[in-house]
């Protein structure tokens, strides 16, 4: 019996594998992280996917779950030079 002190178990995924390889299919990873999440109703689902693409520095993007909701991220990299420079 669980002692309604205690916290109810929780099981956590390390990580999700496609069901296919090609590059082209990370260009639907929000989609299918959406499809995941949709998959198994009341289920709570936290965390992000980090995406680095050739270009490096100009080809970084990821996604996140906000919400039960899979969205696409891109962010901004600012240098501390940029940084003083947008400042002045």
């Amino acid at each position: 019996m669980l002692d309604a002190r205690e916290q109810p178990p929780q099981r956590t995924v390390g990580r999700v594998l496609p069901d296919r390889d090609d590059a082209e299919s990370l260009g639907q990873l929000e989609d299918d992280v959406q499809e995941l999440i949709d998959a198994f109703p009341g289920h709570e689902f936290r965390g992000r996917f980090q995406c680095m693409g050739d270009g490096h520095w100009d080809d970084m993007w990821g996604v996140v779950v906000i919400d039960g909701c899979a969205r696409r991220v891109t962010p901004r990299v600012i240098w501390p030079d940029e940084e003083a420079e947008s400042s002045l």
